[in-house]
């Protein structure tokens, strides 16, 4: 029952977590949204380095490259996200990003010679027709006009890169644990986000108080990062079958919430698209567990 419990908050810490980063994107820009979010999330998550300090002795030099290039693409792919959501639709944005478990299955398959089982390939099958009508306008792939828009490109860049990211993480995990990962990675993300803010000169702070930003990124550092040791927790005391279908499907909360909060306007197809790629990507979950 308690596993289930933290399941559950950390599929309400990301799908709501996500909300709020799209409030705070769209008031401070992506740039100053993202450095604010990770930095909050350094210090928030700073009291793990007592709680995991016997896993500080595991870390190696080689481990330590490989988790720092990871966290590059990390941070690159969550700055994606956040700028499409400043100019996309949120519910399609969501959506599509939300379905990198799918890439992670095939980078899986590539690099760690895992077999997925039949019910896996037909879920991604499902996500993938799911992404390509929420993408393509089918009126205008019979015209031969199609074409793919911004927004649906830094979507798929943040599915691409969170699912080689998500898949590959697991090198440092095995080496020194979930926590130290987690926390390279978010630190790396911050000193990465700082540089890239003095290099286009936004000012960091006069730009989260004036624009009243402070709390929707401390609110999505805590939902975030919280849901994140929610997950990691519920794995350590629950069965995984339970705990990652749960927690897993948050791109289904977000997507509803989105939508009713932003109240950004939908095709037929790409609605038929985004309820096809959420099953899917809950089925995933599911048959993955």
């Amino acid at each position: 029952m308690l596993a289930v419990l933290f399941a559950a908050f950390a599929h309400i810490g990301y799908g709501v977590g996500d909300v709020y980063g799209t409030f705070a994107t769209r008031k401070l820009g992506p740039f100053i949204a993202s450095f604010w979010i990770t930095f909050f999330g350094v210090l928030l998550s700073a009291f793990g380095l007592v709680v995991f300090r016997d896993n500080l002795s595991d870390l190696d030099l080689n481990t330590v490259a490989v988790n720092t290039g990871l966290a590059v693409l990390l941070s690159l792919s969550y700055l994606s996200f956040l700028q499409a959501l400043k100019i996309g639709n949120a519910p399609l944005v969501g959506t599509i990003s939300g379905s990198f478990p799918a890439v992670s299955v095939i980078v899986a398959v590539i690099f760690f010679n895992e077999r997925p089982s039949s019910i896996q390939v037909a879920t991604m099958l499902v996500i993938f027709i799911g992404i390509i009508l929420s993408s393509l306008d089918i009126g205008d792939l019979r015209k031969q006009k199609t074409h793919l828009d911004r927004v649906i490109l830094l979507s798929l860049f943040t599915m691409l890169g969170w699912g080689i990211y998500f898949s590959v993480i697991r090198i440092p995990i095995e080496q020194y644990g979930w926590y130290l990962s987690h926390y390279i990675a978010i630190i790396v993300s911050a000193i990465i986000y700082y540089l890239l803010l003095l290099w286009k000169r936004e000012p960091a702070i006069r730009g989260l108080l004036g624009k009243k930003g402070l709390k929707d990124t401390l609110s999505t550092s805590i939902l975030v990062n919280g849901g994140t040791f929610s997950f990691n927790y519920a794995l350590s005391i629950g069965s995984t079958s339970v705990v990652v279908p749960i927690a897993g499907s948050y791109p289904a909360l977000f997507a509803f919430l989105s939508f009713k909060i932003f109240k950004e306007k939908l095709t037929s197809q790409q609605i038929v698209g985004i309820v096809l790629t959420l099953v899917g990507v809950i089925a995933l979950a599911v048959a993955s567990a």
